[in-house]
């Protein structure tokens, strides 16, 4: 399948991880991504997955109703409450390779099995309360040998920095050093 991601909104910089997970992964594998704003990621990493040929089954987790710097930002699909409709709209071509989950991160880890998970991917509330809750919430779902990873670890978002330095004493940087990972 070609891919269409880029005729989404969106900050999808971590290409390079996803490929990579794909490309590593053997079918029965489980990847959750955390945070889908309008698409863009979810859609790349779908499509990776279909022309792998392989079984991933790929979780999309998000609370469609954008965070604090949305709001801040005065986002159109965040003010006018569109994020999941237009979400629905920009992954339809891919929608048989994804189970979408609306609702809290925090709140939905606690229904997955402990070491259950092969690949998870945070880039949801940039805000330091936000990223440790997620990282604490999804750490443990992760099998040993499975990889937690994440975007914007940088200055402008000192939040994320912050949370990932805190609790991790060894991460790695995957492509630029944006992306943080860490192997279980």
């Amino acid at each position: 399948m070609q891919h269409f991601y880029k005729n989404i909104q969106g900050w999808f910089r971590f290409h390079d991880i996803y490929k990579f997970m794909v490309d590593n992964a053997v079918d029965g594998s489980h990847f959750v991504e955390i945070g889908a704003w309008l698409g863009q990621s979810t859609s790349f990493m779908a499509v990776e997955i279909i022309n792998s040929g392989k079984n991933i089954r790929f979780d999309v987790i998000d609370s469609f109703e954008g965070s604090q710097e949305h709001y801040e930002r005065k986002y159109k699909e965040v003010i006018n409450k569109t994020l999941y409709d237009d979400f629905l709209k920009n992954t339809e071509p891919v929608k048989d390779y994804i189970n979408v989950i609306k609702g809290f991160s925090v709140d939905i880890a606690k229904t997955y099995d402990d070491n259950s998970l092969d690949f998870v991917f945070i880039d949801a509330s940039h805000d330091y309360d936000n990223v440790k809750a997620d990282i604490l919430a999804w750490l443990p779902k992760v099998k040993k040998g499975g990889v937690i990873a994440g975007d914007d670890y940088n200055s402008y978002w000192g939040g994320v920095v912050m949370a990932v330095n805190e609790i991790f004493t060894k991460i790695k940087f995957f492509g630029n050093n944006n992306i943080w990972y860490y192997e279980k």
